[in-house]
């Protein structure tokens, strides 16, 4: 059995296709896990926005605690074997404070013009040959690969070698005649201790939290098999984010920089995904009149290309280039990044409320009542 294992650690460590097709297989066996079972789509920024206004709560939560118990697991039991996970340090080592904060400002403004994120559309929507969703899909790219490009080059939101030190560009422009007498930054803190050290007390929470919640749904709750499909669609997702590398951020910045440093591993897990779902969603929708445990398929029917649905998958693509993150990957690196991925996903949650002010007739309705309340 050992022997076995290593032998597969050996493969997978020595051909970066292996994992990208391997996460690809596992995302698209979440989302689709999802759509059989309860008839569903799969949109991890909207879940995590309908969590915060208390919107059919429970599955949601699930589906995000499996995506951070396979973390967990997969740091303790797995991490130096497979290395799976960058050290903290070295996630955020060239990326600064104010990337992370216009990134995930972008990012969360973006997903909520756009209807969803890259689960929404990429993942679920181009299956369906959804129109928005293939619109969604070409300015992300583009508007990814461009931000990417460019800060690789000129390092706008990134910190740049230049002599003895490292610098932002903007500082590079006002020492430009002097760059060897730049002073060093100062590299941010290793959080790589903190980290392993609340790993595994992590992992036995979060795996006490799932068992007690599997519990009080056999007991106390009329079988509608949301935590075990939430639960196992989690994990599956969480677990092709990991392996696909979609949590070591400098190897998603380095598939969508076209320079000489490109990684084409994040082309072959996005097509992977992609695909297998286009087969699967095709064979589910065909073949089962309804989903196994609900009474219809609860599916987007706007497939309306407008000027918001542009706007914002140009601002998330945007958001991606910069710092490399997705929504769904944030959540999965919550614990192994922490604290910096807290404050990304914070900023992320404030550009989806913005969002949601601003173009949602009801939620600035709700907004002035409450206000008017607090005035009374």
């Amino acid at each position: 059995m050992q022997t076995m294992e290593k032998e597969i650690i050996s493969h997978f460590q020595s051909h970066d296709y292996v994992p990208a097709v391997l996460g690809g297989l596992l995302i698209s066996s979440s989302i689709s896990t999802n759509l059989f079972f309860k008839g569903r789509k799969t949109s991890v920024s909207n879940w995590i926005y309908d969590m915060i206004k208390l919107q059919n709560f429970y599955p949601k939560f699930v589906f995000l605690l499996g995506m951070i118990w396979v973390s967990t697991f997969l740091k303790v039991f797995y991490s130096q074997k497979l290395d799976l996970f960058e050290k903290p340090a070295t996630n955020t080592e060239n990326l600064t404070i104010i990337g992370y904060i216009v990134s995930g400002f972008l990012l969360g403004l973006g997903s909520k013009l756009a209807g969803g994120d890259d689960t929404e559309h990429a993942l679920a929507g181009i299956p369906r040959l959804s129109k928005r969703s293939f619109t969604n899909f070409l300015f992300v790219t583009v508007a990814s690969l461009g931000t990417a490009t460019f800060n690789s080059y000129f390092g706008f939101t990134h910190k740049l070698s230049m002599g003895g030190g490292e610098t932002t560009y903007f500082q590079m422009l006002k020492n430009k005649l002097t760059p060897k007498i730049l002073n060093p930054v100062k590299p941010d803190i290793d959080h790589t201790l903190f980290s392993n050290t609340i790993q595994a007390p992590l992992f036995y929470a979060t795996t006490a939290l799932v068992i007690m919640l599997y519990l009080h749904d056999t007991f106390f709750r009329n079988k509608t098999y949301d935590f075990e499909v939430s639960l196992i669609s989690g994990i599956l997702f969480g677990a092709g984010c990991i392996v696909g590398g979609l949590t070591n951020r400098e190897k998603v910045l380095q598939g969508l920089s076209l320079n000489s440093q490109f990684d084409s591993s994040l082309l072959i897990l996005t097509a992977t995904t992609i695909i297998t779902n286009f087969i699967m969603w095709n064979v589910i929708l065909n073949v089962s009149k309804k989903p196994i445990f609900s009474e219809n398929y609860d599916l987007p029917r706007d497939d309306k290309v407008d000027l918001k649905l542009i706007i914002g998958s140009i601002l998330f693509g945007v958001a991606v280039g910069i710092s490399g993150f997705c929504v769904g990957p944030s959540i999965v690196s919550f614990t192994v990044y922490f604290p910096r991925i807290a404050v990304y996903l914070l900023i992320f949650l404030s550009g989806q409320f913005l969002g949601d002010i601003m173009f949602e007739e009801k939620t600035r309705t709700d907004v002035k009542q409450t206000i008017e309340k607090k005035v009374e």
